[in-house]
């Protein structure tokens, strides 16, 4: 597994600037940055509470759950849409 990547105040300020924008376009209740392994690196949510941390895990598991049926049935279009980093991610 990698390591979080450090990120200065000046990088989270950022993130945290682009996050809230989206948050408002998207008309979203929640934007989060997260690794692979389900740890919240930023998170901009409407609402207080602690599931932020249950949604990054859930979402952490279900990218793994994924990846992993499509390597067992041989959908590497899925598995190539999936280690895709840094585009948008498309299943057609």
């Amino acid at each position: 597994m990698n390591a979080i990547p450090c990120l200065t105040i000046e990088d989270v300020a950022n993130l945290d600037g682009v996050l809230g924008d989206f948050l408002k376009k998207a008309e979203a209740e929640l934007t989060v940055v997260i690794d692979r392994g389900g740890n919240v690196i930023l998170a901009v949510w409407r609402h207080d509470g602690d599931g932020v941390t249950i949604i990054a895990a859930l979402a952490a598991g279900s990218f793994a759950a994924t990846k992993e049926l499509a390597r067992r049935i041989g959908r590497i279009e899925i598995q190539r849409a999936l280690i895709t980093r840094g585009t948008a991610i498309t299943f057609s």
